[in-house]
């Protein structure tokens, strides 16, 4: 029984959230192919600034709408009173969370790899992509984490800006770095270890996140 009703609001979280899951495939889409046919540096530039912007707002939506929304709306008392225990509503809201953003997330950067390595994209742009998609992944598991394990909404708007300024230094020092920035224009992707290094970071940053916040969850006497 108790199985039954986790798949129903993982299915619930999934139903309230596809028009922002929906409408992020559409704008990644579109941005990609301005990026693509745009006929210039210009459009280019802002293809894919505007492809990581709908990456973000994926991110920020999809947390705001199925877990801060929700505890602010108080759904979490009638979803409490179902027996269900507080560590697998949180299993829930996390599950549901991850799979409405790796979907479109993991078709997007497909997409975005494929587009860069069919056409006449320098290949060089693929490591730094790729370390900028990671950073966005990171970014929503910890805004998540946060969200999930942290009732003050002061927490939430920190990550929030946090999360987008930091972006800016992760791309600047990348840049920076000799190996990154010489490989950018080039027509071989070159995983440096500045590259590889960033990647391990973000991939691990991610779980840690997720990992401490259910250890949070669990402390807690009051989950509401």
């Amino acid at each position: 029984m108790s199985q039954s009703i986790l798949g129903r609001l993982i299915l619930k979280d999934f139903y309230l959230a596809w028009p922002v899951l929906a409408g992020s495939l559409v704008l990644g889409v579109g941005t990609l192919v301005l990026a693509l046919f745009g006929g210039g540096q210009v459009t280019f530039y802002v293809g894919s600034v505007s492809f990581i912007c709908v990456l973000i707002l994926l991110n920020v939506f999809l947390v705001s709408s199925t877990v801060i929304q929700e505890k602010k709306d108080r759904v979490i008392l009638f979803v409490l009173s179902l027996p269900i225990s507080t560590t697998q509503y949180a299993l829930v809201k996390m599950v549901a969370s991850l799979l409405g953003f790796f979907i479109p997330f993991v078709i997007l950067g497909a997409t975005a790899f494929l587009v860069i390595d069919l056409t006449s994209i320098p290949h060089g742009l693929i490591p730094l992509t790729a370390a900028v998609m990671m950073y966005v992944c990171l970014y929503f598991c910890v805004f998540l984490a946060v969200a999930l394990a942290v009732e003050s909404p002061v927490w939430n708007t920190l990550v929030i800006i946090l999360g987008n300024v930091m972006l800016n230094f992760l791309i600047a020092w990348l840049l920076n770095r000799p190996a990154v920035g010489s490989a950018v224009k080039g027509h071989l992707a070159v995983w440096s270890p500045e590259i590889v290094g960033t990647l391990v970071v973000e991939t691990l940053g991610s779980i840690l996140a997720l990992v401490l916040s259910l250890l949070t969850i669990l402390r807690k006497k009051d989950f509401i």
